[in-house]
């Protein structure tokens, strides 16, 4: 994630998560999201059967009442409120090729792959926050990354706003993490087992802004000089919804005191 921005995402953000990025010191635990438990209105047999389709019709972002009662059912179980656009799982922008730096043990394809699944989290990450989705949130990026002004504009019912060029990297390198490199991020209270990282380089001139529920604008965090941002995470299965993403779980950047060095040279 980005320095001063959010994770760069990676979801730093995530991100900011990511990260996109948080801030850029130690990471900050957000309030825990609680879990959605209403009934869906469409019968489980119309929905299996219809899948993601059910909200084929649903072109822009749409209060949940407002979308088909089997749509509905699809979404209500991840905590929105609105619903997304029909098929934004599938408009991800395409990554720069994957340096691979994992000696062989990730083969370039995968790498490929996991590096589009990071631009899908972000898309969702990206959706979500401007649409006050937090408690959707916990399922495309560890939550403990964003930032404690992020977590709280969201949490009270405000928007964040980030720009591509904060979710988006221009350069990618994928590296193993070691005991060592692990480490550091255990030094910033950022608990992983995930066993590799994505090396992201993001252009300058970025804001991220917000608004309040009670309406006030602001800036949220700048990025002024090109930066590269550490996106720890793996590949995971969202589902017909949200497809593969790429799960962040821990971020840093080349800011850091205690960086890995071969991380932010070569």
């Amino acid at each position: 994630m980005i320095a001063t921005a959010r994770r760069a995402a990676g979801l730093c953000v995530l991100a900011l998560l990511v990260s996109a990025c948080a801030s850029s010191g130690s990471a900050h635990h957000a309030e825990p999201l609680a879990t959605t438990t209403s009934t869906p209105s469409a019968t489980p047999s119309a929905t299996a059967t219809l899948g993601p389709a059910a909200c084929a019709g649903v072109t822009h972002t749409t209060p949940i009442a407002g979308v088909p009662d089997e749509c509905q059912a699809l979404w209500q179980p991840l905590g929105v409120t609105k619903v997304p656009p029909y098929g934004l799982e599938s408009k991800v922008p395409p990554p720069p090729q994957v340096e691979n730096r994992t000696g062989g043990a990730v083969t370039g394809t995968e790498a490929r792959q996991w590096a589009v699944a990071a631009n899908r989290a972000n898309v969702w990450f990206q959706w979500a926050e401007a649409n006050g989705q937090y408690r959707f949130l916990n399922h495309v990026v560890a939550t403990n990354l964003l930032s404690p002004d992020e977590a709280r504009i969201l949490r009270a019912g405000g928007r964040v706003f980030q720009p591509n060029c904060v979710l988006f990297p221009t350069r990618v390198r994928l590296f193993p993490i070691d005991s060592t490199e692990r480490a550091y991020f255990t030094a910033r209270g950022q608990y992983t087992g995930d066993r590799y990282v994505f090396a992201n380089t993001y252009r300058p001139r970025c804001a991220v802004t917000y608004v309040t529920a009670a309406g006030k604008h602001g800036t949220l965090a700048t990025l002024t000089t090109t930066s590269v941002a550490f996106n720890v995470g793996s590949l995971q299965d969202g589902g017909p919804l949200l497809g593969h993403i790429w799960f962040q779980t821990a971020y840093g950047s080349c800011t850091d005191q205690g960086r890995p060095a071969a991380w932010c040279s070569g």
